[in-house]
């Protein structure tokens, strides 16, 4: 590296540190924090994280991964987690990397058009929406999700992906070891999430599912025996947090799962039926001892209990109304969760108490009602994408050391796609990142075993022996 493009990176890394650390202050003052030396400590460590993660981008993943464990808010109501502060390094690192050293060459994808135009729509958009500040928010946070994946595509190598993959496998099941000990010991009496949040129900099921992959590709007999152990304390964990959705997307996935390694050449076919029946009987076990005794819903003074698959389905309705009220390019985005402002008779219905400020709980009717069939038609084209690019990789590498890598994924992308016609938050903070961290993982494995990208990766990717 040379001396200017090094000086460079300095300036570029002591501005990343004075910035994070202004935006310490301003968030401490905001919080309501008084103690001038409160305010100076913790504006010293912002700034020293800031320089850690922007010079040493892999640091900064594996803090970017451990961060999905924390779901506090960070400010008064906007969402804001230490996720978030954390990609914003990771993206202005990456920057540094490709603008200022010059380390990383920027590299086309398969799913580049599909979501330039997806972002373009997303944009477009907004002409209908009412409150253009709250839409172009939510506008900057997609593409800040894509710009987290390009970054951890282009500067991350796949033995690092590896060891981020095995990190998310630590920190979930640890997660739900503690949801399971805190459920157990309360008998059952409340749904328990950990550390996590409502998040950690969508970390859970790719959690299971990939273990549960890893076990029958495993020779070493130790290790089958964790990866099981860890499957069963993901279903454990499912059942604790009570959430259905997450029950039924698990129970989608677990069927697909082992349809695939009935298939599977390497794998033997009888032990995919044993575990595919001692799966759910113990999940039915569980079911049998505890006798879920908390309830989903509230109470209403004018209806009584309502139960929480009212809300979604009233939700639903009112998304498909949106729609067909708007269906070019629908009311806006991100304006379903300000619907009282488009349809101002909304605020009359028994539910609207319970339902203002939620979205469509539903990615695919969210999006169809903000953005309309044009925004519609490019959510599926990417889903399109992505599942054909995770697939073919698998069925390319199906019978190598690989398999287990590229079937996991391509089980876990397909959860996220087929979640998101009745679930699922997956362009949005937490469950955003994970999504985005998988598609990287992807398109990085893909680039580094494609036979046909050898001599690029060899002349382009230096710089990755060297980190």
């Amino acid at each position: 590296m040379s001396s200017i493009g090094l000086e460079l990176r300095v300036e570029k890394v002591t501005f990343a540190a004075f910035l994070l650390a202004q935006v310490a202050v301003l968030w401490a003052i905001y919080s309501g924090l008084t103690n001038p030396m409160s305010i100076l400590i913790l504006a010293l460590i912002a700034g020293v994280i800031a320089v850690v993660v922007t010079v040493n981008f892999e640091l900064a993943s594996y803090l970017f991964v451990l961060s999905f464990l924390f779901n506090q808010d960070l400010t008064s109501g906007m969402r804001l987690r230490i996720a978030d502060l954390i990609a914003v390094l990771l993206i202005l690192s990456f920057g540094l990397r490709v603008f200022v050293t010059g380390e990383v060459k920027l590299r086309k994808t398969p799913l580049d058009i599909a979501i330039l135009c997806f972002l373009a729509v997303l944009g477009l958009s907004l002409v209908n929406a009412k409150s253009v500040m709250f839409g172009t928010i939510n506008y900057f946070r997609h593409i800040q999700l894509f710009l987290v994946m390009y970054a951890l595509y282009h500067c991350l190598n796949l033995s690092h992906f590896k060891k981020l993959l095995y990190l998310f496998l630590i920190i979930v099941a640890s997660n739900a070891l503690i949801s399971n000990v805190i459920f157990i010991a309360s008998g059952g009496g409340f749904r328990s999430f950990g550390f996590a949040g409502n998040e950690f129900t969508d970390m859970v099921v790719p959690g299971s599912l990939i273990c549960y992959v890893f076990y029958f590709f495993e020779k070493n007999t130790k290790k089958k025996s964790v990866y099981m152990l860890g499957v069963l304390n993901f279903v454990i964990a499912l059942f604790a947090t009570g959430t259905r959705g997450a029950l039924v997307s698990w129970g989608i996935g677990f069927v697909l799962t082992n349809l695939v390694l009935m298939r599977q050449p390497i794998v033997k076919k009888g032990k995919v039926i044993q575990w595919g029946l001692i799966v759910p009987v113990f999940l039915l076990a569980l079911g049998l001892a505890f006798r879920y005794q908390t309830s989903h819903g509230v109470v209403s003074p004018y209806r009584g209990f309502v139960d929480t698959a009212d809300f979604r389905l009233a939700l639903w309705h009112l998304a498909i109304q949106s729609f067909l009220a708007h269906p070019i390019l629908g009311i806006g985005l991100n304006q379903f969760m300000r619907l009282v402002e488009v349809y101002p008779s909304v605020r009359f219905s028994i539910l609207y108490p319970f339902i203002k400020g939620l979205d469509a709980h539903s990615v695919v009717l969210n999006f169809a009602a903000n953005t309309g069939i044009m925004g519609l038609t490019l959510l599926f084209i990417l889903f399109y994408k992505i599942l054909q690019e995770s697939w073919q990789m698998y069925k390319k590498y199906k019978w190598t050391s690989h398999a287990p890598l590229t079937l996991s994924l391509a089980l876990v992308l397909t959860y996220i796609v087929y979640s998101s016609f009745y679930a699922g938050a997956w362009f949005w903070s937490l469950n955003g990142f994970e999504f985005m961290l998988f598609l990287a993982m992807l398109l990085r494995l893909r680039k580094e075993l494609d036979p046909r990208s050898e001599k690029l990766n060899s002349s382009s990717l230096g710089f990755m022996s060297r980190s």
